[in-house]
């Protein structure tokens, strides 16, 4: 009588594989197999988080530079602590997300949970809610519908922004020269002298012979520049959104293949 053979498609090892994932029908001597499109989501993730990472390191450094040397920035001081709490979670993140996608393998093979992933999805989903909310808000004021509870929200948002930068020019007078000499403007709203903030090079007590107000520049330098900001931020948020659904593949959705066995 003639026997068949059988051997896996794949090299079969680990006997305790069956064990760790209580499946009682499951040979010892067999393994999960992981899909290929895992590694790719892998690197992926490496990817996106090097991105991601390197743009979080980069705001940790200019907040330790503010910080060190605040005169010799043109920037506002309270973005220092916007920048560091900003760069930390953005590391941290991507570090937590990278130890993720080390194990994702090793994870999907066992059954086990990937915490790391699942910690990093955590911190994505609210990071990417509060972006596409505040993307929505400036999407409504732009468009000029009449949503009153939207634009109450946003000039809140731009009056916060507003007078914390104003502050900012009345407590430190010498940033606030340079910064007046850099824009070749004068004051904020007002830019005739004796205006509190009206102190720059290009002031005079006539508007006729001052420079122009430096919100005005700096309004027309936003409007002149909003493509690429958009094209920036559009970028950007598609990045982490790419990186969220990475993680969320891997350490979600993904499933072990069980091994599929050919006749010779």
């Amino acid at each position: 009588m003639q026997q068949n053979y059988f051997s896996p498609k794949v090299e079969l090892s680990n006997r305790n594989q069956a064990k760790k994932l209580g499946n009682p029908n499951q040979n010892a001597d067999e393994i999960l197999v992981v899909p290929s499109k895992a590694q790719g989501f892998r690197k992926a993730l490496y990817f996106f988080n090097f991105i991601l990472g390197g743009l979080g390191l980069t705001l940790l450094s200019m907040a330790i530079v503010m910080f060190i040397r605040p005169d010799d920035v043109l920037m506002p001081g309270w973005l220092v602590w916007y920048f560091g709490v900003i760069g930390i979670f953005q590391v941290l993140f991507g570090a937590i997300a990278s130890r993720g996608a080390v194990i994702a393998k090793k994870s999907i093979e066992t059954g086990l949970h990937n915490y790391y992933l699942f910690a990093f999805l955590a911190f994505m989903t609210t990071l990417l809610l509060v972006e596409i909310v505040m993307v929505c808000i400036i999407v409504v004021q732009e468009s000029g519908w009449n949503q009153e509870n939207v634009n109450e929200g946003s000039d809140f948002l731009t009056t916060y922004i507003e007078d914390s930068l104003v502050n900012e020019f009345e407590s430190r007078e010498a940033f606030w020269w340079e910064i007046q000499k850099s824009w070749e403007c004068c004051g904020w709203t007002n830019n005739t002298i004796p205006d509190v903030l009206a102190t720059g090079k290009f002031c005079t007590a006539s508007t006729d012979t001052s420079g122009p107000a430096c919100k005005e520049d700096m309004e027309a330098y936003v409007q002149d520049n909003s493509v690429y900001m958009i094209v920036f931020g559009s970028v950007f948020l598609l990045s982490q959104m790419f990186v969220w659904y990475s993680a969320c593949q891997l350490g979600c959705c993904i499933q072990a293949m069980k091994p599929v066995y050919a006749e010779r």
